[in-house]
């Protein structure tokens, strides 16, 4: 079918995440009349079990995926220049009419490769700037800023998810207001389990002996942007404060597992929260929760919380960046907190559990914000648009 429009996705990994899922959205959602899809993505080899979740999921799918190797997150310059020649190759063999990347790494790699090859149409997805991250050394945020905008610079459409992110990137110099487009992810209704279900499907046998419990969850790569470790310290003031029993369900895996482990014996936590790994139905299982939160250190627009606020009788407690003051709206549709503050995260956890009646409300308006504003079809029509 020669008059369809060839699209090339990039991203830097395969392990599953909010990017990929952005992704995946696009690639199994597309008209396949109109568009000829294939995807490219580096893997993580510390996520066990989970490296190639994309491609495996595009592979079920019948959508082209394939493995870009010596691609990571990580600077390495011998490595990064053998990407580099590898993409251009690709490039001037595949001739797509649009190259679509998406995070950092591969958002300046591809950026440079497609522009000497001549792609046409170069769009690069921001899912949260990576020179955001607070944990980084100043130098280093000043590198990767500066990396951020040579990409910018050489593509010819820039996608933001969060109104965070777009305003960081009309202060970018040399960067039109035009070649910016606010588009933010969306979802899909979900068939939730019900709360007895879910909590079942979590803990099993052990389930029975939680059952009347009050359950704070959250669904988390378990990586130092995540901030579980300021959770944790939260919920150890929270024993002290609260006299209902209750649980901490954190739903995924990755790199930080062993030291979250550590951290949960040294605090003597291990009755009370729960690494379920990873799980393919995580969304599902949203009702299992009274409470849910994401303490972040830094986000775009998180699926999970999207998730959360359809799930209705999971309230949300997160940090005030990135996208999610976009979603939350304090005091009015969840509990915003400063990132980083153990006491901010330990205080709206024991308000939630305490004012039930405010909670539901706020889980009421929520939904209902959810449903209006963030459906994928929104998203895919806008993207649309930019292919054009």
């Amino acid at each position: 079918m020669r008059g369809r429009k060839k699209i090339l996705y990039l991203i830097t990994k395969s392990n599953q995440g909010g990017a990929q899922r952005h992704v995946y959205d696009l690639a199994t959602n597309l008209p396949k009349e109109i568009f000829d899809v294939s995807i490219y993505a580096g893997g993580d080899g510390q996520h066990a079990g989970h490296a190639s979740w994309l491609l495996t999921k595009l592979r079920e799918k019948k959508v082209r995926a394939n493995y870009l190797p010596f691609l990571a997150r990580d600077i390495n310059i011998s490595t990064d220049i053998t990407v580099f020649f590898h993409l251009l190759k690709l490039f001037k063999k595949e001739r797509p009419d649009i190259v679509h990347l998406h995070s950092s790494k591969i958002g300046g790699l591809g950026a440079l490769a497609a522009r000497i090859a001549g792609v046409p149409n170069i769009i690069f997805t921001a899912h949260g700037w990576s020179f955001n991250e607070p944990w980084r050394t100043p130098l280093s945020r000043c590198i990767i800023w500066t990396l951020s905008l040579l990409t910018a610079l050489l593509c010819h459409r820039i996608i933001t998810i969060t109104k965070h992110d777009t305003a960081q990137a009309k202060k970018m110099p040399f960067i039109s207001e035009e070649k910016i487009a606010y588009i933010p992810n969306g979802i899909r209704d979900i068939a939730f389990l019900s709360r007895a279900q879910a909590r079942i499907a979590l803990l099993g046998a052990r389930k029975a002996a939680f059952a009347d419990d009050i359950w704070v969850g959250t669904i988390s790569e378990l990586t130092k942007n995540k901030g579980l470790d300021y959770a944790l310290s939260a919920i150890v003031i929270l024993k002290k404060k609260v006299a209902e029993p209750f649980r901490f369900i954190i739903i995924g895996a990755g790199e930080d597992q062993s030291a979250l482990e550590k951290e949960i014996r040294i605090k003597k936590l291990d009755d009370t929260v729960f690494l379920v790994g990873h799980r393919e139905d995580a969304a599902t299982l949203l009702k299992a929760f009274d409470i849910f939160t994401l303490t972040s250190l830094k986000e775009g627009l998180p699926y999970a919380l999207l998730e959360a606020g359809l799930a209705e009788t999971a309230i949300v407690v997160a940090s005030d960046i990135g996208g999610i003051p976009d979603i939350i709206e304090h005091n009015v549709s969840g509990l915003l907190v400063p990132p980083q503050n153990t006491a901010a995260i330990s205080d709206a956890l024991t308000r939630m559990i305490l004012d039930k009646q405010s909670a539901k409300k706020m889980a009421d308006k929520l939904r209902k914000k959810i449903v209006k504003f963030w459906t994928i079809e929104k998203m895919l029509h806008d993207i649309k648009k930019l292919y054009k």
